[in-house]
């Protein structure tokens, strides 16, 4: 692998593209980037043009395979193979997609699925060979990052482990917990006031100063908001997604 390039990780989503990238900036110090924090078309990807020591996850990336490629001196595609059955159940798990695909479903999912590999493939048969590497699936389960499935409870979307729930919830979690449509009901109204442009900018903000710090992609505390300024200590996350919860930012 080129250490002088960004590695752009792709493939079809579940295919294990985040773990992957994970274990790329554990094990060279990498910075991760995850293309559900930017929406990626060629102007966004230009931001990164010189910037060094990136790990870029990004099945999107497959749509503009020729775009980023000519328009960078130092991008590494690294393709992820995964049994399609496995990343079939691995999407369905999650119900990705389904915020906006709501008729034939599974036709769907399987023609996606189809098409993603199709792009990788139209990739390696289109840029040089050393313009590109494949990892299978099955050989991240020697990586100290790497979760048995048996172990996996309560996966996200970024397939990670959720924390684990605490012994004594607050009463909010409480409820949600034992009200399943109440709890579906928050969930889709997360969702949508994460897609509007004021939480896009928020984000957007708090990640450019994890960045800063040293910080993103590696969990830990929150960084809180006071009078609208980031402030330099950092938070629980209970103490302060809650002090949020009752009230509108």
């Amino acid at each position: 692998m080129e250490e002088d390039k960004n590695l752009v990780i792709t493939g079809c989503q579940r295919s294990g593209t985040t773990i992957y990238t994970k274990m790329l900036c554990h094990d060279l110090g990498r910075e991760f980037i995850q293309d559900d924090q930017f929406y990626p078309n060629i102007e966004v990807w230009k931001s990164f043009k010189d910037q060094t020591n990136l790990a870029i996850q990004s099945p999107l990336s497959l749509y503009l395979y020729l775009d980023v490629y000519y328009y960078f001196s130092n991008i590494h595609f690294i393709g992820m193979k995964r049994d399609k059955e496995d990343i079939l159940n691995s999407i369905r798990r999650v119900d990705l997609f389904k915020d906006y695909i709501t008729n034939d479903y599974e036709e769907y999912i399987n023609n996606h699925v189809d098409h993603m590999i199709y792009l990788w493939d139209r990739l390696k048969e289109t840029l040089p060979e050393d313009a590109w590497s494949e990892v299978e699936y099955s050989s991240l389960e020697s990586h100290e990052l790497y979760i048995p499935k048996e172990e996996r409870t309560n996966f996200t979307l970024r397939q990670t482990m959720a924390p684990k729930p605490v012994k004594n919830p607050g009463r909010t979690a409480k409820f949600y917990r034992k009200n399943k449509a109440s709890r579906d009901k928050h969930r889709a109204d997360e969702l949508a006031r994460g897609k509007t442009p004021a939480k896009k900018k928020y984000r957007a903000e708090l990640k450019a100063e994890r960045v800063r710090r040293g910080i993103n992609g590696k969990g830990g505390s929150d960084l809180s908001h006071k009078n609208g300024k980031i402030q330099s200590k950092r938070e629980s996350i209970k103490a302060n997604r809650g002090r949020g919860g009752a009230r509108k930012r």
